[in-house]
């Protein structure tokens, strides 16, 4: 063989093996929030002041989410994933946890006991639903993606803001 030829036998088997590497995978499906399970809303009147406005509702979702990815992360082994969900939403979680402070002391609601109902309840539907695991994958997706940026834009695995001793209000038709 002369010199030139070697060098050549080189690049050739390099290439050789670059084209038998294995395929990369394909990339995940971009997050959605599919996994977003709502109850069924109670009625409530709305001029008695025990029922929620929008804003109010989605500090009680912001609070859901908080204790269904909180337990998520122990139950799922899902810590890095909180840790990452707290540290991006740290202001908005702090907001959220005044906001839910000032509206439960307006109810006469402790905010410990509702807090540990919130819990209480996320548990026992991971404990009786076989696909919390993976709805809290997909909530974790969703709110780590780049382009979420508030905590409002992230709803709870399973929203049931009406069974925590406060209903959302439905507003009554329009009169004619």
């Amino acid at each position: 063989m002369t010199v030139w030829t070697r060098p050549g036998l080189v690049v050739m088997a390099v290439a050789s093996l670059a084209a038998c590497a294995p395929p990369k995978p394909a990339a995940p499906p971009p997050p959605s929030t599919a996994y977003a399970k709502v109850m069924a809303v109670a009625t409530a009147s709305p001029g008695r002041g025990q029922c929620l406005n929008e804003s109010e509702a989605q500090t009680v979702r912001g609070r859901i989410l908080q204790q269904e990815l909180a337990y998520a992360a122990r139950a799922c082994n899902m810590t890095p994933e909180y840790n990452q969900f707290a540290s991006k939403f740290s202001s908005d979680l702090n907001a959220n946890g005044r906001d839910l402070q000032t509206l439960l002391r307006k109810r006469g609601i402790n905010i410990n006991s509702f807090v540990t109902d919130i819990a209480n309840k996320a548990g026992t539907r991971a404990a009786s639903y076989p696909g919390f695991c993976n709805d809290a994958r997909e909530a974790y997706r969703w709110a780590l993606q780049p382009s979420t940026t508030q905590l409002a834009a992230v709803p709870p695995l399973y929203d049931n803001a009406a069974d925590h001793s406060t209903k959302p209000c439905i507003q009554p038709p329009p009169k004619r």
